[in-house]
């Protein structure tokens, strides 16, 4: 036994070596309040600039990285590595269905449906067993999606929640937590488990006032801050089995989870859970981005009860691949730790871009001088520096801004280019010696 659990540790590592080398915590250099809208293009280019790439801008969302010899072209999150046939296949969820399993990767079973075949999607769901999944052919974020529907008369509802544009995919439902895997270039980075939005009643609040204190800490993280949750009739239903309407008061410590499906869209929470993933999920997510051609880096939404535990000890499905996937949510789950999901994509196209060492990151005092120069200014700075991995710190100093830079040299470079884009700012720079805080701090003038 301790010979067979020693040889399943060893592999495990070597396993995890292979997929999530270089993978590590992240943090924003000047906090996260710069990276609230847009926040996967500011992360792709944060980590760029971490690791000393030449950032381009061309046209609004379009822009160039370049690093060793190499260009790649962006427009927002996406890289030219991600094919448009790729895009194409995971835009239409039958299709990915059709490519998972050609390539022996297990999905749930299911076919697809117009609007007005409703009375055709029950006799199916009848016959597949209840319960099952409705969902939209196309689209993301988990809207119009459906899923444990126990019987005829909740599956109308569902059907009507879909909308009715398009087609639908009635599936047999997976029993299993909802995780999302991050896969780039066949290799496992991360994982994320998503949690249905819930509620805990504290014994004083209805499920309105719940709801409003749990988007207001919701608020102050980038990616889950425009996610608000909101009551739906699929809440309202759920509430009532559970005896409650949304004026309710729910008794201390009760735990109320409002929609069957754990989209952080709708108000979900999303758990770090890179550490726990046993090898064979690891293996899997790689297999079914691999799966769908010129996918470069992929989203895999995996359905399985634990998954810290063998694939062959449970059942467990792939229902969906993303190649447009949100890098954000990783940076910023919301519990747990942030993972460099950003960075990882970065790596792998280009090899030999790795964080910039301190011996080697250039160091800046700036003056900026201006009618307008103030406090606006300083956190406009801050700001900059978050985005472009660099520390240091700005204050007032009588009529001026002054500031200490430190960070890779294009990184630099790019700040000091921004910061004097405004006619009336002049800005002088001197080289710096001295110490640097490991973060980019506002300080107060002298």
């Amino acid at each position: 036994m301790a010979m067979a659990a020693r040889l399943w540790w060893n592999y495990f590592d070597e396993v995890m070596m292979t997929t999530v080398t270089n993978l590590s915590v992240w943090s924003a250099s000047g906090g996260d309040e710069a990276f609230f809208s847009g926040v996967h293009t500011k992360l792709v280019k944060e980590a760029a600039a971490r690791r000393g790439v030449e950032i381009e801008s061309v046209h609004q969302s379009i822009f160039l990285l370049k690093h060793g010899g190499r260009t790649v072209l962006f427009d927002q999150h996406m890289p030219e590595l991600t094919s448009a046939a790729s895009r194409s296949i995971s835009n239409d969820k039958h299709a990915s269905k059709v490519f998972l399993e050609r390539a022996g990767v297990h999905t749930p079973k299911g076919e697809i449906f117009s609007y007005e075949d409703l009375e055709k999607g029950i006799k199916y769901a009848n016959r597949i067993g209840y319960p099952v999944v409705i969902k939209p052919l196309t689209g993301t974020g988990g809207t119009g999606v459906t899923s444990n529907i126990q019987n005829d008369e909740h599956f109308r509802a569902a059907w009507d929640n879909v909308g009715r544009a398009g087609s639908y995919i009635v599936e047999e439902h997976v029993d299993g937590t909802d995780y999302r895997l991050f896969v780039v270039n066949g290799r496992f980075i991360c994982a994320i488990k998503r949690i249905p939005v819930n509620i805990t009643g504290d014994g004083k609040s209805t499920v309105v006032e719940l709801i409003d204190k749990k988007n207001i800490e919701r608020s102050v993280n980038p990616y889950v801050s425009t996610k608000k949750v909101r009551l739906r009739p699929e809440m309202l239903r759920i509430l009532k089995t559970h005896g409650f309407t949304k004026q309710s008061v729910i008794p201390d410590g009760v735990r109320i989870e409002l929609m069957p499906v754990a989209n952080i869209g709708t108000g979900g929470d999303s758990v770090d859970v890179t550490d726990m993933v046993y090898p064979g999920f690891a293996e899997i997510a790689v297999s079914a981005a691999h799966a769908i051609p010129g996918c470069f880096y992929a989203g895999v939404d995996l359905l399985v009860p634990d998954i810290s535990r063998s694939p062959a000890e449970q059942t467990y499905a792939v229902c969906e691949i993303n190649t447009r996937c949100d890098i954000g949510l990783h940076h910023f789950p919301v519990f747990g730790q942030a993972r460099d999901a950003a960075g990882a994509l970065i790596e792998a196209m280009f090899p030999n871009a790795r964080p910039v060492p301190d011996a080697l990151k250039k160091k800046l005092k700036v003056t900026l001088r201006g009618p307008v120069i103030g406090t606006g200014t300083r956190k406009r700075i801050r700001n900059l520096a978050s985005l472009n991995h660099i520390t240091g710190w700005v204050r007032n100093e009588g009529n001026e801004v002054k500031a200490l830079m430190c960070g890779s040299e294009s990184a630099v470079n790019r700040v000091l280019l921004m910061m004097a884009a405004r006619p009336s700012t002049f800005v002088s720079t001197e080289a710096w010696s001295g110490d640097s805080p490991d973060r980019f701090e506002i300080l107060e003038g002298v």
